[in-house]
């Protein structure tokens, strides 16, 4: 049985067209390869460029709802997990070939081109590229909202979260210090913490946990203080180092 082969009986049709000519099909193709080409350059030069002047209102109807999110939002991710929320120029990273291809989808169904992007990163990451990091790219679309274009590398660890949570404003490094020197003073058993004031562990245990909170806070001012300056809702959008 003589069998056809679909796609090369297609380009014989297309050969022989006389109202579709070949040449002018592939000549729109190219042509469309270059405004394609075209587009992604003035992108990645948008990307790495200062941008000037207010970012341009989008058309909020040809954007998923679902990647909208305000600057409210953005500030209490960043400074829950001690991320920085900067112009993308700042950002020393490449821009992989997926967010490219998510920005020109976007910008096809705007009538406005595409500035101000936005990068949630790591603090390294503005300076190093490291690639086990998860950056996020975004355009702002007025009113302080910012639409979520893409993200990459891998996901973010959940001990991060606790590991920068002292960190995030005064309140939660005092509390972290009340949490730490209370598990230390109950970690002493009570015939040691006890001594010879029988009946009297109670208020042992709270002289105990005062001054070790005391302590803390004395180490903190010392060693720890110095070395990280701000906090988290300090420097979510600060382009200078910690």
């Amino acid at each position: 049985m003589m069998q056809v082969n679909l796609p090369t009986a297609l380009k014989k049709i297309r050969r022989k067209s006389k109202d579709y000519r070949e040449v002018d099909i592939l000549e729109a193709y190219r042509e469309m390869i270059a405004q394609d080409g075209q587009m992604e350059g003035e992108l990645k030069s948008a990307l790495s460029s200062v941008p000037s002047g207010e970012a341009p209102r989008l058309d909020a109807s040809q954007l998923d709802e679902e990647h909208v999110f305000h600057l409210a939002h953005i500030k209490e991710l960043a400074t829950t997990y001690r991320l920085r929320f900067l112009d993308a120029h700042l950002f020393k990273g490449e821009i992989p070939d997926e967010a490219l291809s998510k920005l020109k989808a976007v910008q096809r169904r705007q009538s406005k081109d595409l500035t101000h992007f936005k990068i949630m990163a790591p603090a390294e990451l503005f300076k190093l590229s490291y690639q086990d990091k998860d950056p996020m790219l975004f355009v702002p679309i007025g009113k302080n909202l910012y639409y979520l274009v893409h993200q990459w590398g891998n996901d973010m660890s959940m001990w991060r979260k606790l590991l920068v949570y002292p960190f995030r404003n005064v309140g939660t490094l005092i509390r972290t210090m009340l949490i730490v020197a209370f598990v230390f003073q109950m970690a002493i058993p009570t015939s040691i913490m006890n001594g010879g004031f029988e009946g009297q562990s109670l208020t042992i245990r709270i002289w105990m946990t005062l001054h070790t909170f005391i302590a803390l806070a004395g180490m903190i001012a010392l060693f720890g203080y110095p070395s990280l300056k701000n906090f988290n809702s300090v420097l979510w959008n600060s382009k200078y180092s910690d």
